[in-house]
């Protein structure tokens, strides 16, 4: 079945899109790969997989959902490629790039059990 030309989204839906959930989900990703380079890495993924399917969603929320949706699969699947390859160890220069304050609240979500801490972050950070 071949899809009509206005199904699909336009150039301007994409750009809306990547100016309001980029940050977003590179928090999102950085919170589950705990690597600057692979979250930038996964959201820029997020971006392309849009760009190249152009879904129609059925509203903000469903928008929302489906990019949080694919950006944590895509965490999922690098963090699977990790432990097959192993890992290098962080840069310790990376914490000047964040406020003191943000780290214990970070530790203490990070403390929860999987569902919980991400039911927190979204919650809390994203809202």
């Amino acid at each position: 079945m071949e899809r009509r030309k206005d199904k699909y989204l336009s150039d301007s839906d994409i750009v809306r899109i990547v100016e309001t959930y980029s940050d977003m989900l590179l928090r999102i990703a950085l919170n589950r790969v705990k690597s600057i380079a692979a979250a930038e890495d996964i959201v820029q993924s997020v971006f392309e997989r849009l760009m190249t399917r152009r879904p129609i969603f059925e509203s903000r929320e469903h928008e929302k959902a489906w990019l949080i949706r694919t950006a944590v699969n895509l965490c999922l699947t690098d963090l699977r490629k990790q432990s097959r390859h192993g890992e290098l160890p962080l840069d310790e220069n990376i914490a000047g790039e964040f406020g003191d304050d943000s780290y214990e609240v970070l530790d203490a979500v990070q403390t929860l059990p999987v569902q919980d801490r991400y039911a927190v972050y979204l919650y809390y950070y994203e809202g």
